[in-house]
């Protein structure tokens, strides 16, 4: 029984760096070279809540607002934006067969259609917005 439990250990050892959990997003990520963030916090359901904001005059200006959640095994990143989308939530589905980064992808969408989250280390990410053709912008947060 031991020896079935070293296994997926021994397997991660043999590849490197393992998937990232969702999980290790929580906390406050400054972008570098800005005065925006990104902060998440861990709910009692086991939820990840997020706002997008910027300070301006030492005032927090919230952007989008964010939701990680589990629904039926399936994991959906929420991004609610007031000036967009008539204010609705667009969902994106983690995207499991991208190894080593968190893909949140919603082919339907106009812009952005993927939003990944690639862990450098793990106090630093590098974020890429995409649309369907594979242009967007990208860029570094630190924790």
């Amino acid at each position: 029984m031991k020896a079935l439990l070293l296994i997926p250990f021994l397997f991660l050892s043999i590849n490197g760096q393992s998937q990232p959990n969702v999980k290790d997003l929580e906390g406050i990520w400054k972008i570098e070279g800005k005065d925006n963030y990104e902060a998440w916090q861990m709910t009692g359901e086991g939820n990840l809540v997020g706002k997008s904001y910027k300070i301006s005059d030492g005032i927090q200006i919230v952007s989008e607002t964010l939701l990680i959640k589990s629904t039926e095994g399936t994991t959906i990143y929420e991004a609610t934006v007031p000036d967009q989308n008539d204010g609705k939530t667009v969902p994106f589905t983690l995207n499991s067969e991208v190894k080593n980064a968190l893909s949140f992808e919603n082919p339907e969408h106009d812009f952005p259609t993927k939003i990944i989250y690639q862990f450098e280390t793990k106090n630093r990410l590098f974020v890429q917005v995409q649309g369907a053709d594979g242009k967007g912008f990208s860029f570094y947060m630190d924790k």
